[in-house]
């Protein structure tokens, strides 16, 4: 289903698609990828030549870019920031 709301920060409207699936959930909940779990993230066993998409994908939900290009960071728990190094 295809979603929008107004960003709580800048106004903008962002958009987004949200699917409901007991199926894929309970793939995501067996692999420990759950809601709200900044800083509690596990890597499942990912093959080397997924790494850089597994990091990209990881960027795209948790990295940010600070104002004017001043900084760029990631977020989340040790296990996976130990993995990005």
């Amino acid at each position: 289903m295809l979603k929008s709301e107004q960003h709580g920060i800048t106004g903008n409207i962002q958009w987004y698609v949200s699917t409901y699936s007991k199926e894929i959930y309970d793939a995501l909940s067996n692999l420990k990828i759950e809601q709200a779990k900044s800083g509690h993230e596990h890597i499942p066993p990912i093959d080397k030549k997924y790494y850089r998409s597994f990091i990209r994908g990881l960027w795209d939900g948790d990295g940010f870019i600070r104002e004017n290009l001043k900084g760029i960071g990631l977020v989340g728990s040790y296990e996976c920031m130990n993995f990005v190094q």
